[in-house]
């Protein structure tokens, strides 16, 4: 493999994390009032001892010892991902073995026992629903967060038709952000390694007055790129990070029986992320190097293309959330919006040739006003009850500028492009789930939901550009869905066993260009589930496990189609069973292990998918098979057959402090991207891969300061991010490379 410029640390970058490393630890010894964090959840420098710590959960809109939540969740402290490697929600699946998470660019793609969804345009969402806090995240762009400020993750596995309801088919993806607390906190923390990546953030919360509370939060991610561009005057370098976050939180005890907290926050990226595209498969299948001799890669480390602009994303957000105690009842109003402007450019011929180098322009905003009502005694029976409302209007564009695939028709400089839609989104539900306990051992949990959503767009043509799209065109489609959920549960001296019945919506929409293809119908889900969450040894083993069954109507997939683009269609139906067992232990003082595996079979049925082969003569590329593809009997996409992690923590004490040693594997077997009709096209799955990660870091007395070194995919595993093909290029986006560094936190309380 080629070596890379920016494969060393920056040493400048070094110098400045060590400096503010130092000089605040300086401060922070000092500091008058500090206390000893010792006590946080999130403080890595905790030791094991003889018990596992309790997790307590907001899966079901209220705080619960995860381990009496009849549902499947993982669940994890900013800790726990740091020191397994996690730095955002991508990374999430080295650490939940059933979850499959890809990414186009910046465009996230995360499955979960098997149901997702690979392409979101505007009209389309996906089957996982991502939460910061209580605001629903729309567009796959935002979804990959980083855990600035981040408290903790959870991952609800299955259904979760009834409280989450919008497009929560496969389940939900929560972090949740720190509150600031009633005395000064403040923390900073970075990073620094190989191919010049750095990180820096701060985090400043307390008392501004008797009954009132804020933090702020900052931080800023940058990377050399990735691999270097083989086209002079393109874009020198493609899939680095520059990215800044930042978070303000308000919180204001009205009263002993109301509270206000106002959530702004914003993130920017100017990058190439994603866009190390190189060409795989048969030379002909890529038509920029076949048909018109232009420069393409194959190599891991490098790209080709004329692009020379950056990405620019960003996005802004406001969530004000008040809660109103009423006696033995809780109220709570939650209002979100989100505004966001996303423009892109990508290449999708993968070569020097301006084939089809698409200018991509996305701008939204949605907001949504919900309203809880919760049970809040000790009785027999618990309920909640709530409306929700949401909406969300949108346009996107693409353009491929002077395409010479239109030359000689026309003249060099002419633009083409599939027109501007525009998409319109409106739902509204009333939810309730109430549960009964019999006695002390026996109860009952029943909830429903009723959605109805509606769904609009339309296709314009650009003045002075081709477009190859119909147009003018407008549609509309409603769509009522009800998704009930019914769990009997039997708590023992074992912990919990539960069976469960649910369902699961995802709503219907609309492909990019609307025009070219019909509307999608929902996407229903019904799941079966039996499941045993158990805490036995004195609370040092913890062991849960789940037998599942999933049956699919009207299953959303993502195919390549006729043109250069991808293709979102309702398959007939599909099913899925598997078994998933997790467990946690402290093997002895400050010593535990954590591992998880999953063993899913997935079967599409009934479904003649459009697939495409290679075209062996001019233009070449790819063509679709005549009468496509019967897929029945084939597993589900970006599903693997076998997935398993483990996860090994050490804080044994040392000079007063304590060394805090963490090491994570994690496995899944091979899988596809996309549906494979002939050898020539076997590219397109996923080899078995296995990542470790690990980090080793002297924690300071009082938990005052900490500095460690880190490694992610020490082993170097060459794997994908992505993988597409299309009637014009066979390309892939390969995953990060082994990456390496030290890093640092100093924390005043």
């Amino acid at each position: 493999m080629t070596s890379r410029r920016s494969a060393t640390p920056s040493r400048a970058l070094c110098a400045t994390v060590a400096l503010a490393a130092c000089s605040l630890a300086t401060f922070a010894a000092g500091a008058p009032g500090a206390t000893d964090p010792a006590s946080s959840a999130a403080d890595t420098s905790r030791a094991t001892d003889a018990a596992l710590e309790t997790i307590v959960v907001t899966a079901q809109m209220r705080a619960e010892d995860v381990q009496n939540v009849a549902i499947a969740v993982a669940a994890f402290d900013g800790a726990q991902l740091a020191g397994a490697g996690v730095k955002n929600a991508m990374q999430l699946q080295n650490v939940v073995p059933s979850l499959v998470y890809n990414a186009t660019g910046d465009s996230a793609q995360p499955y979960l026992r098997g149901i997702g969804t690979r392409l979101s345009p505007i009209g389309l969402e996906p089957s996982i629903a991502t939460y910061v806090d209580d605001r629903y995240i729309a567009r796959p762009f935002g979804a990959i967060f980083d855990l600035l400020d981040v408290e903790r993750v959870e991952v609800l596995k299955g259904p979760q038709g009834t409280l989450y309801g919008r497009n929560a088919a496969g389940g939900a993806i929560r972090a949740i952000t720190k509150d600031p607390g009633d005395e000064l906190d403040v923390e900073l923390e970075g990073k620094a390694g190989n191919y010049d990546y750095g990180t820096l953030g701060v985090s400043v919360g307390g008392p501004l007055a008797a009954a009132l509370r804020a933090q702020i939060t900052a931080g800023v991610e940058r990377r050399g790129g990735l691999a270097t561009n083989l086209v002079a005057g393109g874009r020198k370098e493609a899939d680095d990070i520059d990215k800044q976050s930042y978070r303000g939180k308000l919180v204001w005890d009205a009263s002993d029986a109301v509270t206000a907290k106002l959530t702004l926050s914003s993130w920017h990226r100017t990058d190439w992320t994603g866009r190390d595209l190189v060409a795989v498969g048969l030379p002909e299948t890529n038509r920029g190097g076949a048909l018109y001799g232009a420069t393409t890669s194959r190599e891991r480390d490098k790209f080709a293309t004329a692009l020379n602009r950056d990405n620019d994303l960003r996005e802004s957000a406001a969530d004000l959330r008040f809660d109103v105690r009423l006696g033995n009842l809780d109220f709570v109003s939650i209002t979100t919006y989100t505004d966001g402007d996303y423009v892109q450019s990508i290449d999708i011929d993968v070569s020097s040739a301006l084939l089809l180098d698409d200018d991509i322009a996305e701008s939204t905003t949605t907001w949504s006003q919900e309203f809880r009502l919760l049970s809040n005694d000790s009785g027999a029976f618990n309920w909640l009850a709530g409306v929700f409302y949401y909406r969300q209007d949108g346009t996107n564009v693409f353009v491929f500028p002077d395409s010479v695939a239109l030359q000689p028709l026309y003249p060099p400089g002419t633009d083409l492009t599939n027109g501007l839609q525009a998409s319109g989104a409106e739902a509204y539900a009333a939810f309730g789930q109430g549960s009964y306990a019999f006695d002390a051992a026996w109860s009952l949990t029943v909830g429903g939901r009723f959605s109805r959503e509606r769904k609009n767009a339309t296709l314009a043509p650009i003045p002075g550009d081709v477009t190859n799209a119909p147009t003018p065109y407008a549609s509309e489609e409603s769509w009522d869905q009800f998704t009930p959920r019914v769990a009997l549960e039997y708590r023992g001296g074992f912990g919990l066993a539960y069976a469960s019945y649910a369902r699961g919506f995802k709503s219907g929409g609309y492909n990019y260009p609307a025009s070219l293809s019909p509307g999608l119908d929902p996407e229903r889900v019904a799941s079966y589930e039996i499941g045993l969450k158990s805490e036995l040894l004195d609370k040092r083993l913890r062991l849960d496990s789940a037998l599942f069954t999933y049956a699919f109507k009207d299953l959303q997939v993502t195919r390549g189609g006729a043109g250069a683009f991808l293709t979102t269609e309702n398959a007939a139906n599909a099913k899925v069973w598997g078994f998933e067992l997790n467990l946690a232990v402290v093997l002895a003082t400050n010593l535990s292990l954590t591992g998880g595996l999953a063993a899913i079979h997935s079967e599409y049925t009934n479904y003649v998918a459009g697939v495409l082969v290679p075209l062996l003569a001019p233009p070449y590329g790819s063509v679709p098979l005549a009468g496509g593809l019967d897929v029945h009997g084939r597993p589900l996409l970006r599903s693997p057959d076998r997935a398993a992690n483990v996860g090994l923590r050490y804080a044994p004490p040392l000079g007063g402090g304590r060394l805090a040693l963490s090491a994570n594997y994690s496995y899944k077997s091979r899988y596809y991207f996309d549906f494979s009709a002939v050898p020539a096209t076997e590219w397109l799955q996923q080899p078995a891969t296995g990542i470790l990660n690990a980090r080793i870091a002297y924690v300071a007395p009082r938990g005052r300061w900490q500095i460690g070194l880190w490694g992610t995919n020490l082993t170097d595993e060459a794997y994908y991010d992505d993988a597409v093909l299309t009637s014009v290029s066979s390309r892939v986006s390969y995953a990060d490379p082994r990456m390496y560094g030290v890093d640092f936190k100093v924390s005043v309380h």
